[in-house]
C-alpha cells in the first residue's frame, strides 16, 4: 500500500515561490514542468518511500530525493519524513 504525500505549509509556500520565480524569469512552461516533476516525484516516493537518501545529519528521520535542476545551476531537492500513514 502506498503512502500519502502531503506538503507542510512551509513547503507549499516554498514551492509556490520557486514556481513563481521560474515563471517570471524563464517561462510559464518551465515553471509548469518543474511543478509536474515535483508531483511526479511525490507519487514515486509515495510508492517507494525508502528510496530517498537518509539525512539524519540534518534531522532525525529526514530523507531527501532530487527533483530536477534549473538551468543546470540549481538542484531542487525534496526533503521528507516518513510517518505512519504519510510522507511529509
Amino acid at each position: 500500500m502506498s503512502q500519502i504525500c502531503r506538503f507542510t505549509p512551509t513547503a507549499s509556500r516554498d514551492i509556490e515561490r520557486i514556481i513563481d520565480y521560474i515563471a517570471d524569469t524563464n517561462s510559464y512552461d518551465a515553471a509548469e514542468h518543474l511543478l509536474n516533476k515535483i508531483n511526479e516525484k511525490c507519487r514515486r516516493l509515495a510508492n517507494f518511500p525508502s528510496m530517498g537518501r537518509n539525512r539524519d545529519e540534518l534531522a532525525p528521520s529526514l530523507r531527501s530525493f532530487p527533483v530536477d535542476s534549473y538551468l543546470n545551476l540549481f538542484l531542487y531537492t525534496q526533503f521528507y519524513s516518513l510517518n505512519q500513514n504519510y510522507l511529509q
